[in-house]
């Protein structure tokens, strides 16, 4: 049937495709276990802290969140050295993605996307009516250049994943600085930080500085990556106060739930499970790149809780040969790297069976 009535600019919306799930892939081929690394997922979570906190508000999750709301929104601040004025909590940074759509964006407005990156950036900005201007990538890295290069009198959004995903990149302060100084008053910079806990440290730009010097610059963080509160959908922006008073007014009222703000909470209080679990994961992480670079694989540099990498082969055709061996990884195609893995981080014992997969595979392959 023809849904009539729906907006133009929806039609070149492609639906997200979810693919197998774990179940299907056991059924399928026989298996017991899968090691799923392929949708970024903290592998040591959720949180003993998380889980008490949730299991002990059973009760109170029949009522629409009041207090908790306004309460994480003062400790982030506080963990930030920044006002609650400026902190707004969302439906994981997917509902601040889309609240920040509806709040810029118009018909025939340009956006600026990175040639490879999160998806839903090109995908919101058509639904809503936008040009979309693809930057080129410099070995997986935004160039930030090409970026300032793109800029006319069309261009009201600039979307950038820092780190990038799905190469795991970031750009410096250096290069941050050279794009604000080159933005002009009336164009937003979506500044998507999901990993930043992964890449926090000297190379990483001064973001936040940027928002408190009063720069077109919104912050988007996640509960979902290092809080390991993927399924409890909980995110939040940092921005000037006027920003975040404009967000308020665009989302919908209570657009966090009552255990996620439970969980964040806790884990705020205390973080000692977070920072031992981000400790874990790069340190497996930096076993991984080294195993891909004695099997002479171009490895990205990864600022993340996952590796992007290069093979000689198809990504297609190793990604669904590991499947049989129960491994989940992300195939490059869709981000234009036909040649490219994604593969998450996971625990020593499920990092230690895709190395055997991949090498049983790019074996069979060669």
């Amino acid at each position: 049937m023809v849904v009539k009535g729906v907006r133009n600019s929806i039609k070149n919306v492609a639906t997200y495709v979810q693919g197998n799930t774990v179940e299907d892939i056991k059924e399928k081929h026989g298996l017991n276990s899968i090691s799923k690394l392929c949708f970024n997922e903290n592998p040591y979570a959720p949180y003993s802290v998380c889980k008490k906190a949730i299991k002990e508000n059973m009760d109170s999750y029949n009522c629409y969140p009041e207090e908790d709301y306004i309460k994480l929104k003062e400790m982030i601040a506080q963990k930030n050295n920044f006002s609650s004025n400026n902190i707004a909590l969302g439906h994981g940074i997917v509902g601040l993605l889309e609240t920040l759509s509806k709040m810029f964006l118009e018909k025939d407005d340009q956006v600026i996307i990175p040639e490879s990156t999160f998806g839903l950036y090109e995908d919101l900005s058509r639904i809503m009516g936008a040009e979309i201007v693809k930057s080129e990538l410099d070995q997986g890295k935004v160039d930030v250049e090409d970026v300032v290069d793109n800029i006319n009198s069309k261009t009201k959004i600039i979307w950038i994943s820092n780190p990038n995903n799905p190469t795991g990149t970031i750009i410096n302060d250096d290069e941050f600085q050279y794009l604000l100084s080159n933005l002009p008053e009336d164009v937003w910079l979506i500044f998507d930080e999901a990993y930043y806990e992964f890449a926090v440290g000297p190379d990483y730009p001064a973001s936040m500085e940027a928002v408190r010097d009063g720069a077109n610059i919104i912050l988007t963080r996640t509960f979902s990556k290092a809080y390991g509160m993927a399924g409890l959908r909980l995110g939040y922006a940092i921005a000037n106060k006027e920003v975040i008073e404009i967000i308020n007014r665009v989302s919908q009222p209570f657009n966090s739930n009552r255990a996620g703000l439970k969980g964040a909470k806790a884990i705020l209080e205390n973080g000692k499970e977070a920072d031992q679990a981000l400790k874990k994961i790069n340190k497996s992480k930096e076993h991984l790149i080294s195993e891909l670079q004695k099997r002479n694989l171009e490895v990205f540099a990864s600022y993340t809780n996952f590796i992007f990498f290069k093979t000689p082969y198809s990504a297609k055709k190793i990604a669904g040969r590991m499947l049989k061996d129960g491994v989940m990884v992300a195939e490059g195609s869709r981000w234009g790297y036909e040649k490219g893995i994604r593969v998450s981080i996971g625990k020593p014992e499920n990092n230690k069976i895709f190395l055997n997969s991949l090498d049983k595979t790019l074996d069979e392959l060669n």
